[in-house]
């Protein structure tokens, strides 16, 4: 199933501005399409044969499942769940702490993808660097974040993407897709009394973007008045 990271994939790790100490805690290989990938995710592991495979993980450390990506020039990525895994919070990123670093009060940043959380490296220890996966939050990490998040000191901080799709996520607007206004989440945090500011920045689409246009100098121009 996984094997251990080569160089050259830890150094592509780094180089999209993953800390070592994150790169090494994600738990992240190399996926091998051998006899116990194809029993744990079937029909899929011959698909992401050599992708970099990133355990999913409840808030609890619990095992979720895996998010596959490619790391070859070319840009795809793919998920698997566990049947059980189901109406658990699921989020990229999740230290062994965090949990008790979020009820105790730290803030919690969201982030939309793997590459996006080269923001750890600007946001201050304790407070916590969070993907969700998508350009949404979900009613399960909705849920959670209602449940640990010590409303009366911390703040959920929405470092989403800075296209469309991204600040119509955090704001609420009308789906093409869906044809209806779609509340954004701003709007669902509010309803739950969740204290929740959105995240403007330049300088890139993403912070990961951000980061790869200037590491952890642009990051800190990007966001400074958010640090």
């Amino acid at each position: 199933m996984l094997e251990e990271l080569t160089e050259e994939a830890q150094g592509f790790l780094l180089g999209r501005g993953l800390p070592l100490r994150l790169v090494e805690g994600l738990g992240t290989g190399l996926w091998v399409d051998d006899e116990p990938g194809r029993a744990l995710v079937g029909g899929l592991s011959p698909v992401v044969k050599g992708w970099l495979a990133t355990p999913l993980r409840a808030p609890d450390g619990a095992d979720l499942g895996l998010e596959f990506r490619r790391w070859d020039g070319q840009k795809a990525i793919r998920e698997w769940r566990r049947p059980e895994a189901a109406w658990t919070p699921c989020f990229l990123g999740v230290w062994p702490d965090y949990l008790y670093r979020i009820a105790e009060g730290c803030d919690v940043w969201l982030v939309e993808g793997l590459f996006d959380m080269a923001l750890s490296h600007v946001v201050a220890h304790p407070h916590v660097v969070l993907a969700t996966g998508s350009a949404s939050v979900d009613p399960d990490q909705l849920r959670f974040l209602d449940r640990f998040l010590d409303k009366s000191r911390a703040t959920v901080r929405l470092a989403f993407d800075m296209d469309k799709a991204g600040r119509d996520a955090i704001r609420g607007g009308y789906s093409d897709r869906l044809r209806r206004d779609v509340e954004g989440v701003l709007a669902k945090m509010s309803r739950l009394s969740i204290p929740c500011h959105e995240i403007r920045f330049a300088g890139g689409k993403d912070p990961g973007e951000v980061w790869d246009r200037g590491g952890k100098r642009a990051l800190t121009e990007a966001f400074r008045s958010y640090l």
